[in-house]
């Protein structure tokens, strides 16, 4: 990456925004990289034509809470976390977040043990580490239970899997507009028009 973006920027003479993006092991990892081409700057674009944002997607919290003030310190508006609050990877690793897990589904599905026991065993491997979500200004989506993937005979186990998956990849697609074959949003309108 650092050699395509030196070699670009040699022969640029126009200002170019640079958007860093990534949806979840990438939400954490997408400011994570946009911070070290900002602090390294002067290396791929000494003329300083570059403007850096990021978007980060479904990401977990990528450091503590002092980096999280660096990111917004070296960012500020030009950082935009999305998130969907029934996305389970998106409570990671904060323990307080860690901690609303346990109901995260509840009343449309009962709580379980075993998924009790893997929260506090999360919430155990990660206190004291102080992990901190990144973007004050974050943008949270209404993310609602997904009635129709509810087997009502099922255990609560087979139900809060069924909701994980969904909730950290298609309920995105929806609360953002997206789907296809129409999608309903300008934006995801745009975006179906660009691709295959």
């Amino acid at each position: 990456l650092l050699e395509f973006l030196e070699e670009h920027f040699q022969s640029l003479d126009s200002p170019v925004d640079i958007t860093v993006s990534g949806h979840s092991l990438g939400g954490a990892l997408s400011p994570t990289l946009a911070l070290w081409l900002q602090d390294i700057q002067d290396e791929w674009d000494p003329g300083g034509l570059a403007t850096l944002s990021v978007y980060s997607y479904a990401g977990p919290s990528p450091g503590n809470a002092h980096f999280a003030d660096y990111l917004e310190e070296r960012f500020g508006e030009r950082l935009q976390r999305i998130y969907n609050p029934l996305d389970v990877v998106t409570h990671a690793w904060q323990v307080a977040e860690l901690a609303e897990l346990k109901a995260l589904y509840w009343p449309a599905i009962p709580r379980d043990t075993l998924w009790d026991k893997a929260v506090n065993f999360l919430i155990a491997i990660t206190n004291g580490i102080s992990y901190t979500q990144v973007d004050p200004r974050a943008l949270a989506l209404n993310g609602e239970v997904k009635q129709e993937l509810l087997l009502p005979l099922a255990p609560a186990m087979v139900n809060l899997v069924g909701q994980v998956v969904y909730q950290h990849t298609l309920a995105y697609f929806e609360l953002l507009g997206l789907i296809y074959p129409e999608p309903p949003s300008a934006l995801g309108r745009r975006l179906a028009g660009q691709t295959d």
